[in-house]
């Protein structure tokens, strides 16, 4: 759930009680005046998160244009403002104390304020930036002719005379402004071709600087994911060298093959972002969702990705006759245990609690069965989903109560993907499957039912 930094519609109101200054330990503060009518009075201010941009908080102006923010500031970095109809690049590098006082046009902005920090660079910066952004918006007719010149003859020049004087003794800052003008002046040239166009150069027309920047290992930075076009970038290199500018021969003849992405996107943390993204925009038919997940899925490592792959994956491992879904959980003694270690053997499944009052009447029937299959080609499998502050209280319940079979504890109690995957919202709950660990039911019988072992023995017979 995204946080709400503390919002104040007029700063200047605060300014009368608080004075601008370093007085307030820990906050940056950004107050302003938008010149100029906008039928929309909404002002976003957004954080860099993952290499791309989410709003933190809103104001609107008031009658005579003004805004004001004060926020925050736990870790120093970029920030920006979203107005509608304004087509500035309004990026700020915001870190604790610094102070902005903005006047905004359609055009540009004049920025004023005792501590301003690194923003008087990075307001150079931006200018140049806006003019890439102006053709690049897609209300905007100009194509190529307009766009490649532009690059050439100005951007590319001002790029490098701009890198001369990042040099203000903050190395951090330094090191990301950096690679935020290459970053900036590469995913604005690769973008350019995804905006809508009324006439397209040929491959003779197209600036050397593209086949300066393919490279086969392209990606190795985390910090990339620290500037609002991260993403856009890694997913406009693709688009572009994989299709528009490979040579027929060369393209890609199958989109969901995404091993290239492996050898390109060398960074762990990138290409955990690149797939996930991947896998939130794209829209699969029959048989590509699995083809392009067997290349990515040993890549999707964060909590983040895991819970994306199991909210897509809830109806690849739901149904009879599907896969059940691929958990790894604990044991008592910490091994790890796959729910691919029992195949060749049938599961009953028990999804309880220590707290749960009618998953422990369960228990003596279960143990009772499991008595009577003894020796048979079934595992009697318990998972708990007790909350990670009561693993040890399992634990001592495991062993106070004698339970048998296989007993782990799911990884994250309700949150689980286990408990997401099937949908569970309520305890105890059964399920069986086959020896191939295909879905026999998600909703089994209890123990205590006499149906279960004439059950189960059928299912000994396939």
């Amino acid at each position: 759930m995204k946080r709400l930094i503390c919002i104040f519609t007029l700063l200047y109101f605060i300014a009368s009680s608080v004075a601008w200054s370093n007085e307030i330990e820990g906050f940056a503060m950004i107050k302003g005046k938008v010149d100029y009518d906008l039928k929309f009075k909404e002002i976003n201010l957004q954080k860099v998160v993952e290499g791309k941009l989410e709003t933190v908080s809103m104001t609107k102006m008031d009658e005579n244009g003004e805004f004001g923010f004060i926020l925050p500031i736990e870790e120093a970095g970029f920030y920006h403002l979203s107005i509608t109809a304004n087509a500035n690049m309004l990026r700020f590098y915001l870190e604790n104390g610094v102070e902005l006082d903005l006047t905004i046009d359609k055009t540009s902005y004049d920025l004023a304020g005792d501590h301003l920090g690194h923003n008087e660079l990075v307001t150079e910066w931006n200018e140049t930036v806006t003019k890439m952004l102006e053709i690049n918006n897609r209300s905007n007719m100009k194509g190529y002719k307009d766009f490649f010149p532009l690059m050439e003859d100005e951007v590319l020049a001002k790029a490098g005379e701009f890198k001369k004087k990042i040099n203000t003794g903050d190395e951090k800052f330094d090191e990301l402004m950096e690679l935020s003008v290459q970053t900036d002046v590469e995913e604005q040239s690769f973008n350019f071709f995804r905006i809508p166009r009324t006439y397209h150069p040929t491959k003779e027309e197209y600036p050397d600087f593209y086949q300066n920047w393919k490279k086969e290992e392209k990606f190795t930075n985390p910090d990339i994911l620290k500037l609002w076009n991260g993403q856009s970038y890694m997913s406009s290199y693709t688009f572009v060298y994989d299709y528009l500018l490979s040579e027929p021969q060369d393209r890609i003849s199958d989109p969901y093959d995404l091993s290239r992405i492996v050898t390109r996107v060398q960074d762990p943390q990138l290409r955990d972002v690149y797939f996930r993204n991947y896998f939130s925009t794209t829209r699969f038919q029959s048989g590509q969702y699995e083809k392009a997940m067997s290349y990515a899925r040993p890549y999707m490592t964060s909590e983040k990705s895991k819970a994306l792959i199991v909210e897509l994956e809830k109806d690849l491992f739901s149904e009879v006759g599907q896969p059940g879904f691929q958990f790894e959980y604990e044991d008592i003694d910490g091994n790890l245990v796959s729910f691919d270690s029992f195949k060749g053997k049938i599961v009953y499944l028990d999804i309880w609690a220590t707290w749960c009052g009618p998953c422990i009447k369960q228990i003596p029937y279960l143990k009772e069965l499991e008595e009577e299959l003894h020796g048979e080609d079934i595992v009697f499998l318990s998972i708990s989903i007790d909350a990670e502050k009561d693993k040890e209280k399992w634990k001592k319940f495991v062993k106070d109560k004698e339970l048998k079979g296989v007993q782990l504890v799911a990884d994250k109690a309700w949150q689980s993907g286990l408990v997401k995957n099937y949908g569970i919202k309520g305890i105890p709950r059964f399920m069986i499957f086959d020896k191939d660990g295909n879905i026999v039911t998600t909703d089994a019988v209890r123990p205590s039912s006499p149906e279960l072992k004439g059950q189960l023995l059928e299912l000994l017979k396939k």
